[in-house]
């Protein structure tokens, strides 16, 4: 078998690219954007006040793993914020 060697071109952010994780069950977003993500995504259609109950639970989830600021990418107003 060939072994083939890196895949390139090398990510310019050091450690790679900022993952975002999205969606709308908020038990396995929360879990998933702490555990590997940089930051999450509102998904498009969920109503404001579900999408600001989810980024608080977010938010809460990063505090209690001594996780750093966590993005937040809003489709409603079309912004990044930072918690």
């Amino acid at each position: 078998e060939k072994k083939i060697g890196p895949i390139g071109p090398v990510p310019v952010t050091p450690g790679g690219p900022e993952l975002l994780i999205g969606g709308y069950a908020p038990g396995p977003v929360t879990r998933r954007t702490v555990a590997w993500g940089n930051g999450f995504m509102a998904p498009d259609g969920m109503a404001p006040d579900a999408i600001s109950a989810l980024i608080a639970q977010i938010d809460a989830a990063w505090a209690a793993a001594g996780s750093a600021v966590v993005r937040m990418h809003c489709p409603c107003c079309r912004a990044t914020h930072q918690t």
